[in-house]
């Protein structure tokens, strides 16, 4: 019988060692090890890559901003860009009730295309870490601040990188 922790415990009887299931309840394995094929499946932990592997996937998955903007102005500029149509919307139809007749407002409101429709503004994502650094590779070398040919060696190099 296995000594209990404390007094008001108790071991069931399948896990007293004294029973003979009681390896193999604990063990669902006859050598008490898995197979091969299951230790394969085990979680590992993160995995390691090189630091040349870590470029290339920063180059190819890390986005940058290339709308001209600053980046942390787009939490308001989406919003406001949303709100506007609406609001031209409401503004143009509030006009025309307070000056036509009601009968008259209505045919002419749904005639008038809604500025969702005319002045449509849309999202697009940023651009990948590899265009926006070959853009300036390449924007330096055209004011004449670095040498073209090593401009072009520095971004076949990240094309090399990123194919990896």
């Amino acid at each position: 019988m296995v000594a209990a922790p404390h007094p008001g415990f108790s071991v069931p009887s399948a896990l007293s060692p004294s029973s003979s299931t009681a390896t193999h309840a604990r063990r669902p394995w006859p050598d008490g090890k898995p197979a091969a094929r299951d230790r394969s499946r085990r979680y590992s932990g993160p995995v390691r890559r090189s630091p040349q592997e870590k470029k290339a996937l920063s180059y190819a998955k890390d986005r940058r901003n290339d709308y001209g903007e600053n980046d942390k102005s787009s939490r308001k500029n989406i919003r406001r860009n949303k709100r506007m149509p609406n609001r031209a919307d409401r503004h143009r139809a509030r006009q025309v009730l307070a000056s036509e007749a009601p009968e008259h407002a209505e045919t002419r409101l749904a005639a008038k295309k809604s500025m969702w429709l005319t002045k449509r503004w849309r999202k697009w994502r940023d651009a990948p870490l590899a265009d926006i650094v070959s853009y300036q590779l390449r924007r330096r070398a055209e004011l004449g601040m670095d040498d073209p040919v090593e401009v072009e060696a520095r971004i076949e190099r990240i094309r090399r990188t990123i194919r990896t």
